[in-house]
């Protein structure tokens, strides 16, 4: 049918030889997945080249585990002509691709504007369009090598979650942290309380699924407040104090 297709739309045959490396390829790409499931294995999408704003976002979802629900029917639909990406399994999470930076690409994802996948996807592909043509928004790259809308520099920061963590000395501590944090951001300090300052000032939107991170807040704050009546260490509880103060003052209405 493909063929077919593109016979109709290029009858010299010009577009013929892409439509059937396309196929080529998608089949492979679904062998791949199957024996991966069957395997027990671990998959991901690594983009490649420039690729497309919708590559991007499927490989936003980094390392999954191939199984009936993550691999089902003709998952590698969705590879274009010309494109350059490619699935890649591991079985061991010791395994990795230098330069596959999941987070990174789900952050751009998340923050980029729109409320529906469709809407943040054409936002990436009018962003990606203007870059090409030189003609797109100002970026600006921080000391640590991370890169923002320049409209937004200021916000970029350290990720203070690792330093956070070892100024706790009980697990109970360290888990709120961990769930504070986001490892990769590069958003103020990383914290939940940033992320949500940034998305009240700029609209934006940087949580799972077009979401922002209102309930994520009011719940670390119920979180924290429970963990403060138990008996923890003096130093714990100036910590989690800390962080409770900064998520009251970022949730926008006091909770």
């Amino acid at each position: 049918m493909s063929v077919n297709g593109t016979l109709k739309q290029s009858p010299d045959g010009k577009l013929l030889g892409d439509a059937v490396s396309r196929l080529v390829k998608q089949v492979g790409a679904d062998t791949m997945l199957k024996n991966a499931r069957r395997d027990h294995a671990e998959f991901a999408w690594i983009p490649s080249g420039d690729s497309c704003a919708y590559c991007s976002m499927i490989a936003s979802a980094g390392w999954r585990p191939a199984t009936n629900r993550t691999v089902q029917g003709d998952h590698a639909e969705h590879i274009h002509a010309n494109c350059q990406c490619e699935f890649v399994i591991r079985f061991s999470k010791d395994l990795d691709v230098a330069g596959y930076e999941p987070d990174k690409l789900r952050e751009e994802y998340n923050c980029a504007e729109g409320n529906t996948s469709r809407e943040k996807i054409n936002s990436m592909r009018r962003q990606q369009y203007a870059e090409e043509n030189d003609n797109g928004p100002d970026f600006y790259t921080g000391a640590n090598g991370k890169t923002l809308l320049a409209a937004y520099k200021e916000w970029i920061g350290d990720n203070k979650m690792k330093e956070t963590l070892e100024s706790c000395d009980l697990e109970e501590a360290r888990a709120v942290i961990r769930s504070d944090f986001r490892k990769k951001s590069f958003i103020g300090d990383g914290d939940t309380a940033s992320i949500r300052r940034f998305e009240i000032e700029t609209g934006l939107k940087c949580g799972r699924n077009g979401g922002d991170h209102y309930q994520k807040v009011k719940d670390l704050v119920r979180q924290i407040e429970r963990t403060l009546l138990k008996d923890i260490p003096e130093r714990d509880k100036l910590v989690l104090r800390e962080r409770l103060q900064k998520l009251r003052e970022a949730s926008g209405d006091g909770v």
